[in-house]
């Protein structure tokens, strides 16, 4: 999270209370900060004894109606470092990724792979030309579209909706080696290749896959599992990593359509 958060009440504490690590957005400022945090998680004296997880953003941030320019800005950057260009998502970063991966070392027991996507008519169907509800609406439980074209619906109504997510569990088997910054990195980009080629099968159908079943409308949820479920802003990109003290990394990726 920006440093800047913690200062903001009530989410600033809030954020602090679940252990979210706020940086200074300049990795030789944060180097210090994550790899101190993260030894304090597997240190034998002051562990949890039965693990924990750890949401890790290799995108770094979000796009807005007024950041458009993050978009072009980061294909720009693949093409000059001869990395793949995505169309749905932002280049991800993985100095911070490796540096996690580096620290936790062989406690690491499993990345789950988390692609999210958001569907409604009145949101668009395009990242860079149209935009995901926002962080409020996410946490309010306002996640609605206005859509005064529906039939039997008054001018104005809001109809609620979807939200898609697509979960895939890596094993620690099939992780790169967690001391190689280098291979890491290789690895990202594989996954968010894999999370492009999901998004423009949303983009096309509506899902993920073609066997994906719905879900049951989202019930009253108490605020503590809100809040914590708002620490994955909108058109974002996530790793969750358990680690089984051991350790899970998570990796995090959505967008909207």
């Amino acid at each position: 999270m920006k440093e800047i958060l913690k200062y903001i009440p009530p989410a600033g504490p809030l954020m602090a209370g679940h252990e979210n690590l706020f940086l200074a957005r300049n990795f030789d400022i944060d180097q210090g900060r994550i790899s101190n945090q993260l030894k304090s998680l597997i240190d034998p004296a002051t562990r949890n004894p039965n693990g924990f997880w750890i949401a890790i953003f290799p995108e770094g941030t979000y796009v807005t109606p007024k950041r458009k320019n993050l978009i072009d800005a980061s294909k720009e950057f693949a093409k000059e470092h001869n990395l793949p260009v995505y169309q749905n998502l932002i280049t991800p970063r993985t100095k911070g990724l490796a540096l996690a991966f580096d620290t936790l070392g062989e406690q690491i027991e499993a990345v789950y792979d988390v692609t999210m996507a958001v569907k409604g008519d009145g949101f668009g169907s395009k990242l860079g030309e149209t935009f995901p509800p926002s962080l409020l609406a996410s946490i309010t439980n306002s996640l609605h579209t206005l859509n005064p074209a529906a039939a039997g619906s008054p001018p104005n109504s809001k109809d609620p909706v979807e939200v898609h997510m697509h979960v895939t569990r890596i094993p620690k088997s099939e992780l790169p080696a967690v001391h190689d910054a280098k291979a890491v990195a290789e690895w990202t980009h594989k996954v968010f290749t894999k999370k492009e080629a999901l998004l423009n099968q949303f983009a096309a159908t509506g899902k993920f896959t073609t066997d994906e079943q719905p879900g049951t409308p989202e019930p009253a949820i108490d605020w503590n599992m809100k809040i914590a479920a708002s620490a994955i802003p909108p058109a974002l990109t996530a790793f969750f990593v358990r680690v089984a003290c051991s350790a899970a990394v998570s990796i995090v990726a959505s967008t909207n359509f």
